[in-house]
């Protein structure tokens, strides 16, 4: 297996320039149009004019959307709401607001007793879940949009897909749905992009990418030559299975990079080493901390888990894909002596891709502007 040894010293700049006004485009309160999600839980959905039968009063305007679930249909039926209206350019948008009213009586998920709604945009852009916890009144809830899907993949979004109830086997009710809009909010900072891996080094010791193990039996190794990487000398990659969820993971996150505490995204290339748009590929970024010793006291661990993202598309080239993240939640690992913070990439794929492969590359973090302090510069 190849080799090679860069020492980087490097600062990838994206300076971005960002509005310090709130700007909000409306995309729907079903004043025009017919309107209805769809799928195979969803067996009826309809524009219902205000008050409903019930007595449902809409947030804007004098209609809004009705729709009922039965889960016995399966728990991960695609469900989804094309726009009749057209298709809108959202670019820049890093908000997504939908007013819910779960009908009262209406049964809610058998394990965690809420309302859920997961959010896709098109192009494999997972909002992740959201949820209502009570029937009987409007919820407002919001989705936030990564930076890189706002600026770049939302020039065209015609439709919302995802799931109404996910992960529900049992429970039939209904819901409605109103006063649909995107926002981007004023004082968005600006933000500069760190490299942190590059992929280009191997652990004679291990065998494996320096820096990356397996968490599960399937190694992550360095690249063999058949990509060429998105940047350095090298890349890492990692055999699929049938299905399996594969699993690998940081092994001195905190001695790389000492900025933890302040990244607001992150971010890695990927590719497959074949097409898979008939098909899923996808991986979800988990983080994980504590403080060696200090086990079962408060505040000094933390565990985060974000959403699965897709590139079953990205086999002519190099795709990024990139989550907003929250870092406070591993506040006690990174300001204590024995703190300890892992990394991890979870992916996963259907039966068909089996002995495929994914190429991963140029792990960078985005944090504000200025002040940039890394612990050394030899990034694998």
């Amino acid at each position: 297996m190849k080799k090679y040894l860069v020492v980087v010293f490097c600062l990838i700049l994206a300076h971005f320039a960002y509005a310090q006004e709130e700007i909000r485009i409306d995309i729907t309160s079903f004043e025009e149009g017919e309107w209805s999600y769809s799928g195979n839980s969803i067996p009826f959905s309809f524009v219902e004019f205000s008050p409903s039968p019930e007595g449902v009063v809409a947030v804007d305007g004098e209609r809004m959307l009705y729709l009922e679930y039965d889960m016995s249909a399966g728990a991960w039926n695609w469900a989804s709401m094309n726009f009749p209206t057209g298709a809108i350019d959202l670019t820049g948008m890093r908000e997504i607001h939908m007013s819910v009213y779960v009908v009262p009586g209406s049964d809610p998920h058998p394990t965690d007793g809420n309302y859920g709604i997961r959010l896709d945009l098109p192009g494999g852009a997972n909002l992740g879940y959201r949820y209502v916890d009570a029937p009987g009144e409007w919820v407002e809830l919001v989705w936030g949009i990564d930076r890189l899907t706002s600026d770049q993949r939302l020039g065209s979004v015609g439709n919302f897909g995802g799931f109404i109830m996910p992960g529900a086997s049992s429970g039939v009710g209904a819901m409605y749905i109103d006063n649909i809009y995107a926002i981007r909010p004023a004082g968005i900072p600006d933000l500069e992009q760190v490299l942190v891996y590059g992929f280009n080094t191997e652990d004679p010791a291990t065998l494996e990418v320096e820096g990356w193990t397996s968490a599960d039996g399937s190694p992550p190794f360095l690249g063999e030559g058949d990509v060429p990487p998105s940047e350095g000398a090298n890349y890492m990659e990692m055999a699929l299975g049938s299905g399996w969820i594969r699993n690998i993971q940081t092994t001195n996150a905190l001695q790389v990079f000492n900025r933890w505490a302040e990244v607001q995204e992150i971010m890695i290339d990927v590719r497959v080493s074949m097409d898979y748009t008939g098909g899923w590929v996808q991986s979800a970024l988990i983080l994980q901390s504590g403080v060696t010793g200090a086990e079962g006291i408060p505040d000094v661990s933390g565990w985060d888990g974000y959403p699965e993202l897709g590139y079953g598309d990205a086999a002519s080239d190099w795709k990024t894909i990139l989550w907003a993240v929250d870092m406070s939640n591993h506040k006690g690992a990174f300001e204590n002596e024995g703190g300890w913070f892992t990394i991890s990439l979870t992916s996963n794929n259907d039966a068909s891709q089996a002995g495929a492969r994914i190429f991963f590359d140029n792990f960078r973090v985005s944090v504000p502007v200025g002040g940039v302090d890394v612990s050394h510069w030899n990034l694998y």
